[in-house]
């Protein structure tokens, strides 16, 4: 799989058969609309049957709780290995639930997008 992304948005890979095997897939670009005639680099990803790759706006890791303190990238990978198997769907809804648990009544400082696709492979 060939994937470009931009510096607001991340990506992750985990394996499913090893939760501990997360990879973080750095940006290629510029954000999209900043300047003309800009160019992304591809990177390649090897998947295997029941990987997930997750796409996620900064929104994500810089959600605030009401003290200021962020989200970050390690609570989202502890989010991510402790809710991996539910499907892309399931990964989505634990990773925004704990985004909620956590900035609680604080008000939202960022959009928060996340787009989760798991390779199934069907035997025939």
């Amino acid at each position: 799989m060939s994937i470009c992304s931009r510096r607001l948005v991340s990506s992750m890979q985990l394996n499913q058969c090893d939760p501990d095997l997360v990879r973080s897939l750095a940006p290629t670009g510029l954000v999209l609309g900043v300047e003309l005639d800009v160019t992304w680099k591809q990177h390649m990803v090897q998947l295997s049957p029941g990987d997930l790759l997750l796409l996620y706006t900064d929104g994500v890791t810089e959600a605030q709780d009401a003290s200021g303190g962020f989200f970050e990238t390690e609570r989202l990978l502890a989010t991510l290995r402790t809710s991996l198997g539910p499907g892309a769907e399931g990964t989505v809804g634990a990773v925004l639930a704990a985004v909620r648990a956590f900035a609680g009544s604080a008000p939202p400082a960022n959009d928060i997008t996340m787009l989760a696709a798991t390779w199934a492979w069907l035997q025939q």
